[in-house]
C-alpha cells in the first residue's frame, strides 16, 4: 500500500512551539495531523493529516495536543520563579539543574518505575527514553533529564582522520535530537558550522546539560491504575492538554504532490531498497537489525540500493542518484504497475533487474552468504548497538566496551595478531565491518553457514520510494572535466547544465553559478573552481526535499527468471505474503531432521554428560541406528527417530513433529 510522507507546508506565525513528532490540532477545521520535519528559520511545518478528507485553512490556529491520565494523585509543579523543598532538597528550574525529585505518593509504591510518574515541561510531555530513572544524584527518589548526547565523530572518505561528519549525518542526529532538545535548548541547527551545503564539515555541541532558565514549569505527576498492563490502564480517562497556539498564514501541498499534478513533470526517479530476507529486516531507523536477528550485522553487499531514472534523459551523461544522503546505483529496471482489483486485493508486481554483471545470481545463488566467522569474530558497536560476527581488524583503536565479555573477546583478538588494519578497513569502507567468507578464509577461521539462509531473496523486503529529479541532493544528470581555465571549464558535453545552475565538485567547498556556455563544451562560472581533469561536476538542487516522496513495500514472493541479460522478482505485498512457509522445514512426525550432536540436536553422548537444558545424563552406551546397543563409539549412530531420543533422554531437542500426522514418505 502507497503511503505518503507528509501531505501540506503550513506557514505559522509561532514555529517555536511545534515540534516534530507532535500531533497538531486546528481550532476552526478540526484538522489533525503529525508534524513530520519543522523548518524554523523559514516558519515551516511539515504535516501529514489523520484524515484525508480534511484539510488545514489559512487564518485558523493550530496547536500541539497531548494526552495525559487524569489522575487525583497530587503533582508536583517546579517553577522558573521559586523553589519548592521535597524530600529535603531544594528544586527551581534556574539553568544550573537537570535533576528533580519525585512526589512522595509516587516514592510511597512497591516495584517503582518510570512508568510510574509522568513529566511535563511547559504541558508538553516528555518522552521516557529523554529520562535517567533513577536519579544519578538522588537515586530512586528523583530522575534526571538526559544530557546532551554529543554525535560520534566519523571518519569521512577523503578526510581520514579527520573528526568530521557529512550533512547528512548531522541532520539526521540533530532530527533525533530535535523534539526534546529544540525545545529545552534551543535550535539544534546552531550547534552546527556548515561552510557549504556539498562540504565536509566539523561539528561541535555549545550547549551546557541543563534545561533552560526560561522555561516555567516542570510538572511531575503519579499515574493512577495499573502500571503492569500493556497498554497502561487508568482509573480515570485521559484528559487532552493544549499546547500554544500558531496562526495558519499560508497552506500548501507538498512538494511530491506539487510536482505530481505539475502540467510538465521532471523525471520520474524510483529508488530500490532490498533487504536480505529474515531477520535482517531493520527493527529501527538506522537499519541495525539487533531487534530481532541477535545482533548480528547485514550480509555482505546488504541493504541493495538501485535507482531507475525515467524522462527525458541523455543516454552520453553519466548519473549520480543519491537522496536524503543515501547513494543509490543507477541501473536498468523496469517494473509494472500497482494494480488493485475490485476486491481490494494488490495484484501482483514484477521487477526486472539487469543482470549482465551477474550481481544478482551472485547473491541467489551463492551458499556462504549468509554465515560468520565462529573462530576470529569480535563484538563491536554499530549505529549504537553491540553486534557481533565483526572482523576485529576494522575496530578502531581504543574501542571500550561497557561488558567484560566484549571486552575480553576484542583483547584475544588483538594478541592473536589482530589489530585494527587501515588497510583492512578500508577494503571494507566502513568501521566495524562484519566477517565474510573471503575475509574468514583470510585469517584462517572457521566459516559457519547460516541454518536459515534463502535462496532466491525469497521473502526479502522491498521498499520503493517515488520521487522526482528535482527532489534528489544534486540533479542526477553531470558531465566530467576535461580541463579547467580558473572560471572556464572544458566539459565533455554540456548537455545537463543551464545558466544559472549551481555547480560544485565533491573534492572541495566551493560553489559556484554558471553565468554562460559556449560551443556545448565550455561553461564559465562567476568564480573560480578548484578542480582537475576528470572531476565529476555535480548540480545542486535547489529544491531538494529528502520527504519529498511516496513509498510501497513489498516481499519477494519468487524469483520468475534468472539469466545472464536479466533477472526478475516477482513481488506481493506484506499482508498477502503467504506462501513462506515458517519454519522453512518439513512437518514430519516421527522424523528428526537435525544433524546427530550438531548445533540443533546438542547430544553430548554416547561418553556420557548432561543433556544441554536439562538436569538429565546421556545414554552412556553407544546406540546403533536400530536403537540397540551398539558394540563400539564407531558405530554410535542416532535412528532418526523419536524413540532414538527416548533413549538418550534427549527429547527435548527432537527435530520433528509428534503433534502431526505426517511420516517421512518412504
Amino acid at each position: 500500500m502507497t503511503t505518503r510522507t507528509y501531505d501540506y507546508i503550513l506557514t505559522i506565525d509561532n514555529p517555536s512551539v511545534i515540534n516534530k513528532g507532535d500531533t497538531i490540532l486546528s481550532n476552526t477545521t478540526s484538522t489533525t495531523g503529525t508534524v513530520v520535519s519543522t523548518d524554523k528559520a523559514n516558519s515551516n511545518i511539515k504535516v501529514k493529516v489523520s484524515n484525508v478528507f480534511q484539510e488545514f485553512v489559512v487564518g485558523e490556529n493550530v496547536a500541539p495536543v497531548f494526552n495525559r491520565v487524569s489522575s487525583n494523585v497530587e503533582a508536583l509543579t517546579y517553577t522558573n520563579t521559586a523553589s519548592l523543598s521535597v524530600n529535603g532538597n531544594s528544586f527551581q528550574i534556574n539553568g544550573t539543574t537537570n535533576t528533580f525529585s519525585l512526589p512522595l505518593d509516587v516514592l510511597s509504591r512497591s516495584n517503582l518505575t518510570s512508568d510510574s510518574f509522568s513529566v511535563f515541561i511547559n504541558n508538553r510531555l516528555i518522552d521516557k527514553s529523554l529520562i535517567n530513572y533513577p536519579s544519578s544524584t538522588l537515586g530512586d527518589t528523583g530522575f534526571d533529564f538526559k544530557p546532551i548526547r554529543v554525535v560520534t565523530t566519523k571518519t569521512v572518505p577523503g578526510a581520514e582522520g579527520a573528526n568530521v561528519h557529512t550533512q547528512a549525518n548531522l541532520r539526521i542526529a540533530g532530527e533525533q535530537a530535535g523534539p526534546f532538545y529544540d525545545f529545552l535548548l534551543g535550535s539544534i541547527a546552531d550547534t552546527f558550522e556548515v561552510s557549504a551545503s556539498n562540504s565536509h564539515f566539523t561539528y561541535g555541541i555549545e550547549y551546557e546539560n541543563w534545561i533552560h532558565a526560561n522555561l516555567t514549569s516542570v510538572v511531575v505527576r503519579a499515574d493512577e491504575g495499573n502500571n503492569e498492563s500493556i497498554p497502561f490502564q487508568a482509573k480515570a480517562f485521559s484528559e487532552q492538554v493544549t499546547g500554544s497556539n500558531a496562526l495558519i498564514s499560508a497552506v500548501n501541498n507538498s512538494n511530491y504532490i506539487k510536482e505530481r499534478n505539475a502540467f510538465v513533470q521532471n523525471p520520474l526517479v524510483r529508488l530500490y531498497t532490498i533487504y536480505y530476507p529474515g531477520e535482517w529486516y531493520p527493527a529501527n531507523p538506522n537499519g541495525n537489525p539487533t531487534g530481532e536477528g541477535e545482533g548480528r550485522r547485514w550480509p555482505d553487499g546488504f541493504p541493495l540500493r538501485f535507482a531507475e531514472v525515467r524522462g527525458d534523459l541523455n543516454t552520453d551523461v553519466t548519473y549520480n542518484v543519491e537522496f536524503g544522503g543515501i547513494n543509490y546505483t543507477p541501473m536498468p529496471i523496469n517494473s509494472g504497475g500497482i494494480d488493485i482489483d475490485s476486491s481490494g486485493t494488490i495484484n501482483e508486481v514484477t521487477v526486472d533487474i539487469s543482470n549482465f554483471d551477474g550481481l544478482i545470481t551472485q547473491l541467489c545463488e551463492n551458499p556462504d552468504l549468509v554465515g560468520n566467522n565462529t573462530s576470529n569474530a569480535c563484538f563491536a558497536v554499530v549505529n549504537g548497538e553491540v553486534v557481533t560476527g565483526i572482523d576485529p581488524r576494522t575496530i578502531p583503536t581504543g574501542a571500550t566496551y561497557t561488558e567484560q565479555e566484549h571486552t575480553d573477546v576484542l583483547s584475544r583478538a588483538r594478541s592473536n595478531g589482530l589489530t585494527f588494519n587501515q588497510t583492512v578497513r578500508d577494503s571494507y569502507g566502513v568501521d566495524n565491518a562484519s566477517f565474510t567468507i573471503n575475509t574468514t578464509e583470510d585469517v584462517n577461521g572457521t566459516w559457519k553457514r547460516e541454518k536459515m539462509d534463502s535462496r532466491d531473496l525469497l521473502g526479502g523486503v522491498v521498499e520503493i520510494q517515488s520521487t522526482f529529479a528535482n527532489f534528489l541532493d544534486y540533479w542526477p544528470e553531470y558531465s566530467k572535466v576535461r580541463a579547467a581555465y580558473s572560471n572556464v571549464l572544458e566539459m565533455t558535453t554540456t548537455l545537463p547544465y543551464r545558466v544559472g545552475d549551481e555547480v560544485f565538485v565533491r573534492a572541495n567547498t566551493f560553489v559556484a553559478t554558471i553565468q554562460a556556455i559556449e560551443e556545448e563544451r565550455f561553461i564559465f562560472t562567476n568564480t573560480a573552481l578548484t578542480l582537475g581533469q576528470g572531476d565529476h561536476l555535480l548540480i545542486k538542487n535547489a529544491d531538494a526535499d529528502d520527504e519529498a516522496y511516496v513509498e510501497d513495500n513489498f516481499k519477494i514472493d519468487s524469483l520468475q527468471n534468472l539469466d545472464e541479460r536479466v533477472a526478475t522478482f516477482s513481488l506481493t505485498s506484506w499482508l498477502q505474503f503467504f506462501k513462506l512457509i515458517l519454519p522453512r522445514r518439513k512437518y514430519y512426525k516421527n522424523t528428526c531432521q537435525w544433524i546427530y550432536k550438531g548445533e540443533e540436536c546438542q547430544y553430548p553422548g554416547p561418553a556420557g554428560g548432561t543433556i544441554p537444558g536439562t538436569s538429565l545424563s546421556a545414554n552412556n552406551n553407544p546406540i546403533a541406528a536400530n536403537n540397540q546397543t551398539a558394540g563400539s563409539i564407531a558405530e554410535d549412530e542416532c535412528g532418526k527417530s523419536f524413540e532414538s531420543c527416548q533413549i538418550r533422554n534427549n527429547t527435548i531437542h527432537f527435530g520433528g513433529f509428534p503433534g502431526t500426522g505426517r511420516t517421512i514418505p518412504k
